[in-house]
């Protein structure tokens, strides 16, 4: 039975001030640090855990483990260890609530904010899996949110890596325990077998799929009906209860809940960046069950492009503050380019912006090769628009030195997107050493820059290396918020950059997932 401390008694260096939650594996205290001046969350397991040799050393060792990582969405471990016979793990208290009870009191969540928490757990989750730490337990209960104040997203945060829990279906494995949570465990961890981070995207398409639901995809009235519904049934539609999000979301939640681990996406990230290509984006994105409206057609193909010249990198128009401001014109949607302290950088026409033509730069990769296409997008969500606006053209960009071949594309969001622009650069650079040092001076840049708006959200670990920067549209022009992703693979250097109408930050996101397919797009054409 659980080892309940009373109020005000101290434990393992710790006074108890309040019991925060119970579960099956024991209680969560809000305690007061005795030797730090810190308040933490302390979670105590319940007495039979100590008592198993196995799970004790297995418990120590990957708590180290777990709080070895550094991860903005990890809650960090400061102390884990024995005391009285009691396991326990000390962590940071995080003044907020988890995900759990956030579905019960709201239901199915906007497809934006699901998106948003799973983007930073999943991110947690791959810092894990690089370090060799598989999370086995990945629900909602384990999931805690900050609600976002001033328009800003949630912030989200993974707890619990590394306990086991019981069950009361016996023989699932040879010490008669389970890994995880049956509502949210992987055909493997029932059988089990051995598990790798395909183990944890299982769960994690679990929870995207409650999420949007409302309910978990395979609950049944008795633990072994769950668990048969795991590894036989057919994967169930997201789209049966919400029509709204159609076929390509229940592609990737079924991609995502594969029983077989080899079929399932090899990340957390790419399952998030797949989830955000498929939502319905359109204007249809509500949690009723009405039919979507129709979606008028795409617009027609752009001309053929002239080919594009090599220029010498060379400083642009003088921008009073480097910062470019994307304006929406109309129903034309015609997205506009204009610099702060300069001219209007786009052409009047309505015509969607031209295909990029194939240039080769040193090296073979094709600087088109690192830009998005109207694929990268949900169906219906975006329309071509023209672009003049070049690399370096963007608050606290840097002018690349040297002779560099470049290319763009931009779009214009339309429906539930309408408030959003999306632009795109691409350099290819002599030397991976060029480009290297180019993104080196934009660090610099970004770190110093007087633009930039705190507390952004950081840099994915994606290609060669990344900068980001969150910056507001220039004094008297109309109110954006950009948020400009820079990656480098080789000799490449491509820039993602999305705006949203207002003062509220586009979703943190979305940058990080365009980007994720402008990497993919370089890894394809370099083979």
């Amino acid at each position: 039975m659980t080892m309940a401390p009373g109020l005000g008694a101290e434990f393992a260096g710790y006074r108890i001030e309040a019991i925060l939650g119970r579960g099956g594996v024991g209680l969560v205290y809000l305690a007061e640090d005795l030797n730090l001046p810190r308040r933490v969350a302390l979670k105590i397991l319940r007495a039979e855990y100590a008592e198993d040799p196995q799970f004790r050393e297995r418990f120590v060792r990957e708590s180290r483990l777990a709080a070895s990582l550094d991860h903005l969405n990890i809650v960090p471990i400061y102390r884990a260890g024995e005391a009285g016979g009691v396991l326990y793990i000390a962590m940071r208290y995080v003044d907020g609530t988890d995900l759990r009870r956030l579905l019960t009191a709201e239901g199915p969540l906007e497809t934006g904010r699901a998106l948003g928490i799973l983007a930073q757990v999943g991110s947690a989750l791959d810092a894990a899996h690089a370090q060799g730490l598989c999370h086995r337990d990945v629900k909602p209960a384990n999931i805690l949110v900050t609600p976002g104040v001033h328009g800003m997203p949630d912030q989200a945060y993974l707890v619990d890596f590394g306990i086991t829990k019981r069950t009361s279906t016996a023989g699932l494995t040879e010490a008669g325990q389970f890994v995880g949570t049956l509502d949210y465990a992987a055909p493997e961890q029932i059988r089990g077998l051995a598990i790798d981070a395909r183990t944890d995207v299982y769960s994690l398409g679990c929870v995207l799929y409650e999420c949007l639901a409302g309910v978990a995809p395979f609950r049944r009235t008795n633990d072994l009906g769950t668990m048969q519904a795991h590894l036989s049934a057919p994967r169930p539609r997201l789209s049966a209860v919400r029509p709204e999000m159609g076929p390509a979301m229940d592609h990737v939640l079924c991609t995502a809940m594969a029983p077989d681990p080899d079929d399932r996406y090899g990340s957390a990230l790419a399952l998030v960046t797949a989830a955000r290509a498929a939502r319905p984006w359109s204007g249809v994105d509500r949690r009723s069950s009405t039919r979507p409206p129709s979606v008028a057609a795409p617009p027609p193909p752009p001309p053929p492009a002239e080919p594009p010249a090599r220029r010498r990198a060379r400083r642009g128009p003088p921008l009073a503050a480097g910062a470019v401001a994307l304006l929406t014109a109309g129903a034309a949607g015609v997205l506009l380019l204009a610099h702060r302290g300069g001219g209007t950088g786009a052409a009047t026409s309505t015509q969607p912006a031209a295909a990029p033509a194939a240039t080769t730069p040193p090296g073979g990769l094709r600087v088109e090769a690192a830009l998005l296409t109207l694929s990268d997008f949900a169906p219906g969500s975006v329309a071509p628009a023209p672009s003049t606006l070049r690399l370096d053209q963007v608050s606290c960009g840097v002018p690349p030195t040297g002779e560099v071949e470049e290319r763009r594309v931009a779009f214009t969001g339309r429906g539930d997107t309408a408030g959003r622009a999306y632009f795109n650069a691409a350099a290819a650079f002599p030397a991976d050493a060029e480009a290297r040092s180019y993104l080196d001076s934009l660090t610099a840049a970004a770190q110093s820059c007087p633009q930039r708006l705190p507390d952004g959200p950081p840099a994915p670990a994606l290609g060669d290396g990344t900068v980001r920067v969150l910056f507001p549209s220039a004094p008297g022009a109309p109110d954006f918020v950009f948020d400009a992703l820079y990656v480098r693979r080789g000799r490449v250097v491509a820039l993602v950059l999305v705006s949203h109408a207002g003062t509220t930050p586009p979703p943190p996101g979305d940058a990080g997932a365009f980007a994720q397919r402008v990497v993919a797009h370089m890894v394809a054409a370099g083979r």
